[in-house]
Parts: C-alpha cells; sequence; structure tokens
C-alpha cells in the first residue's frame, strides 16, 4: 500500500539540455595544436625575414630585428608603427605578406584562445569547433568588410587588406599610406574594426545568436553587458571631444601647468554647472534636510 503510494518520478519528452561549458572535459588537442602553431608560425616568421629576400641587396636584416618584427607581427602589441616594415623592399610582398600572416596566426591564437577559455569560465553553450569555425568566420567577414572601403587610387589591394587586418587584431603595424585623423576613414572603418575586434569573440558569437534569433533570443550575458560599457567608458575617456569634464580639466592643466591664471579660470568654468544645478534644486535638498533633520 505505502508502496503504491509513493510518487512516480516524472518523465518528460523533452530533450536534456546540454551540460554548461564549464562541465564539459578541457580539449587538450586543440590548445595543444593551437599553441603548437602558434610558436611554430612565428619561429617561421623569423626565418623568412632574416633569410628570406625581404630586403634590398646589402640590407639584410640581423638576427635580433627579424626576431623583434616576427614577435612583434605575432603578439599584436598594438602600437601603431612601422617598425621593422621599413626595412622590407618596397616592391616586394614576401616581407610583408609574412608580416601580415603572422598578424593573422596572432589574431586567430587570440580569438581562439581566448574565446574557449571565456566561454568554459562564463558557462556559455558553445562547443570548442563553434569558437574556432567562429573565429575564422569573424577574422574573415570583418577584413573582407574593412578592406573594400578602404580601396583607392593611392593605396593597393594588399596594403587595404593588411590595414584592415591590422585594425581588427589591435595591432598597430601597418602598410601603405593612412589617412589623417580629420578624415572619415578612420572613423568611418578602422576604429569600428578595432572596436569590434576588441570585444571578443564570447561577446560577437551571443551577439550574432541575438540578432539571428530575434525576440526568441535569450537575453545578452552579464559579461557583454560589461564590455559594452567597459568599451563605452574606454572609447569616451580618449575621445577628447567626448572627455569628462574631469577628465577634460586634468588634460587642460597638464598642458597649461605654468599659468596658473588659466588653470584657476578653467577650474571656476568646471564650476559652472553644478552650481546652477544646486541653485535649480535647493528645495529638493532642502527638503531632504529638514525630513531627515533628527530634534535634540
Amino acid at each position: 500500500m505505502t508502496d503504491s503510494l509513493r510518487a512516480e518520478p516524472e518523465t518528460t519528452s523533452a530533450s536534456p539540455r546540454p551540460a554548461p561549458a564549464a562541465a564539459r572535459p578541457l580539449n587538450h588537442g586543440i590548445l595543444t595544436w593551437l599553441v603548437a602553431g602558434y610558436l611554430a608560425l612565428t619561429f617561421a616568421g623569423f626565418l623568412v625575414l632574416k633569410f628570406g629576400r625581404v630586403t634590398e641587396s646589402g640590407h639584410e636584416m640581423s638576427s635580433l630585428r627579424a626576431a623583434f618584427l616576427a614577435v612583434n607581427a605575432s603578439t599584436l602589441t598594438g602600437f601603431q608603427s612601422t617598425v621593422g616594415l621599413e626595412d622590407l623592399e618596397e616592391e616586394g610582398t614576401l616581407g610583408p605578406a609574412t608580416v601580415l600572416v603572422l598578424i593573422v596566426g596572432g589574431a586567430l591564437f587570440s580569438l581562439i584562445g581566448g574565446g574557449i577559455a571565456a566561454v568554459r569560465v562564463l558557462r556559455m553553450p558553445y562547443s570548442d569547433g563553434q569558437v574556432v569555425w567562429a573565429a575564422l568566420a569573424a577574422l574573415l567577414i570583418a577584413v573582407l568588410a574593412g578592406a573594400t572601403p578602404l580601396l583607392g587610387p593611392d593605396r593597393r589591394m594588399f596594403d587595404a587588406v593588411f590595414q584592415a587586418t591590422s585594425a581588427f587584431a589591435n595591432s598597430g603595424l601597418y602598410v601603405g599610406r593612412l589617412n589623417g585623423v580629420s578624415s572619415v576613414v578612420p572613423h568611418a572603418v578602422l576604429l569600428p574594426l578595432a572596436f569590434i575586434g576588441g570585444l571578443g569573440l564570447p561577446v560577437l558569437m551571443e551577439l550574432f545568436d541575438r540578432a539571428t534569433a530575434g525576440r526568441g533570443g535569450r537575453p545578452l550575458s552579464v559579461h557583454t553587458r560589461t564590455v559594452f560599457v567597459t568599451s563605452a567608458v574606454l572609447y569616451l575617456s580618449g575621445t577628447p571631444d567626448l572627455q569628462t569634464v574631469a577628465l577634460g580639466l586634468s588634460r587642460f592643466n597638464g598642458i597649461h601647468f605654468r599659468d596658473p591664471g588659466l588653470i584657476q579660470a578653467g577650474t571656476l568654468m568646471t564650476l559652472i554647472i553644478p552650481v546652477v544645478a544646486f541653485l535649480l534644486t535647493q528645495r529638493f535638498f532642502t527638503r531632504g534636510l529638514v525630513v531627515t533633520g533628527v530634534d535634540k
């Protein structure tokens, strides 16, 4: 009788949910091949730059300079320069192509390795294979979308591809002519590429799923929202026209540190808005003091 009264286990026809990404065993094979391929690519780039015909005769690269250029390209240092590239033969393609391959390898290593780690830490429902394919697709789409508007009579196809790849990978190395800061190209092409590349692969994968799923998709994770807010803060702090008053005043004081009068004038001007805001909302402050006051 007691046995018959026991509750039967519920059975549903719904398919079981996939295990969280952090619960899956770590795929050491992908990471081993990724690290080995990255190191082998960097060493191969060094050999090409050192012993290949990448410079004019009589101006061969030293071992130290070839190693610096190879490591600088594959590690995506982010410093905007042509360090090492000016030593390459102007009309040749082997040297710049080698640097481009190193940048691509460094970008894939960063996207795939960082993506796999972030997916497991954040327990996102993506497999290692999906991360690999997403990295390849993101890099290809970014390069094609960025290189197309960069093409022009004064910029070769290779230069456009190189600059688009370098911007997405946040490498900093470039070949060919760069547009000035006042031009539309840096703000419409290069800066968005650098911004998108800096978001990271898990954020891009979530945004893609959200865009393709429509309203029925799951909401963005805390990680993605945090990355967006942080990126916006960094962008505003790095753009002089969009800096906050405190950052602008600090920059102004650094420029005019020899003129105390200008510094005092700038400080007083920053107080205008808070003082006006206080005068307009004075009654609310007074009411708050009266309500929270304590009789003695």
